[in-house]
């Protein structure tokens, strides 16, 4: 019995050890992939003042994050937006962007927005742009009250955050806040036409293998392009159509804001041709950018540190270039 016992309880040890090697293990293996991604950055009150949870609009997502740096600030707006494929996802993810900037003497934000497929709110990419808006209005109202004097803004975003910051700054250059000098886009779906169907099966609108299939690309589509999918509308062309109102791909041209723009090579699901797809608009128009392709990262550009040296890098040049 006593051997039994001993047994049993040796196993146990054991099997704990493991647990909190695996624990272990997974943590080293996390903390290595924010470190190769950048996605860390230590911070104080040395460095600056950090308010949380301002409010810019009624709905329940309206809020942002203010960084304010100590002692000389420059006259500069870094904004980040941040993912979840437009529905979920926390502003709370850019953090370690807004203090690496807010250490340069930058002001930084991070924001959140609604997100499509609320029940309640018929939530659409033009509903995001709008807040996108109203959140830097509320900001620069906040940085008249605290003598902050901004003449320069630089918007950035990863994945649907990404998509939603080229397309703000694309749209919005003769109305924003203030000035748009560039735009930062990690892993952003800037062609919807080719991150919703591939580009080449558009008919699963209309007879795809399966029902809920083709109900879940309907909604997809009201939140891409504000408008329900009738009868008259189900063709492939009126749906390519209605699928670009949103995509940063047709909206560039050769008054656009410069770009910086970091995509994965194994990236499944903002595929290599999206990538291609936003270059080759940039390229064609004439308009500066830097385009860093991460050669064994996917969407979560982990896996090649050298890789994120250069968007850091990239991001530090285009500040000393176009902030004035």
């Amino acid at each position: 019995m006593k051997r039994y016992i001993l047994k049993t309880a040796l196993l146990l040890a054991f099997a704990m050890l493991l647990i909190k090697g695996c624990g272990w293990l997974l943590s080293s293996t996390v903390d290595q992939a924010n470190r190769n991604a950048g996605r860390n950055e230590p911070w104080s009150e040395v460095f600056g003042q950090v308010v949380s949870d301002l409010r810019y609009g009624s709905a329940p997502n309206n809020t942002y994050d203010l960084y304010i740096p100590n002692g000389a600030v420059k006259k500069g707006l870094m904004l980040f937006i941040h993912g979840g494929s437009w529905m979920g996802g926390d502003k709370d993810e850019y953090t370690y962007a807004c203090r690496r900037y807010a250490k340069m003497g930058y002001v930084t934000a991070t924001m959140n927005y609604s997100f499509v497929g609320d029940p309640e709110r018929k939530v659409t990419l033009g509903t995001i742009d709008s807040e996108v808006q109203a959140c830097l209005k509320h900001i620069q109202q906040e940085a008249e009250d605290r003598d902050l004097f901004i003449t320069n803004l630089a918007v950035g975003g990863y994945s649907a955050g990404g998509q939603i910051a080229m397309a703000y700054a694309l749209r919005h250059a003769g109305d924003s806040p203030f000035p748009i000098r560039f735009v930062i886009d990690q892993v952003g779906p800037a062609d919807l036409v080719l991150l919703a169907t591939g580009g080449d099966n558009l008919d699963v609108l209309f007879n795809g293998p399966d029902g809920k299939e083709r109900e879940d690309m309907k909604a997809w589509f009201f939140a891409f392009s504000g408008r329900e999918l009738t009868p008259e509308l189900c063709n492939v062309d009126s749906v390519r159509t209605l699928l670009k109102t949103h995509s940063p791909v047709t909206m560039v041209d050769s008054l656009s804001v410069p770009a910086i723009m970091a995509y994965g090579a194994k990236d499944g699901l903002v595929r290599p041709e999206i990538c291609r797809s936003i270059d080759s608009a940039y390229t064609a128009n004439g308009v500066p950018h830097t385009l860093i392709l991460y050669p064994n990262s996917g969407h979560g550009l982990d896996a090649d540190p050298d890789c994120t040296r250069q968007l850091q890098a990239a991001v530090r040049e285009y500040l000393d270039k176009y902030f004035e």
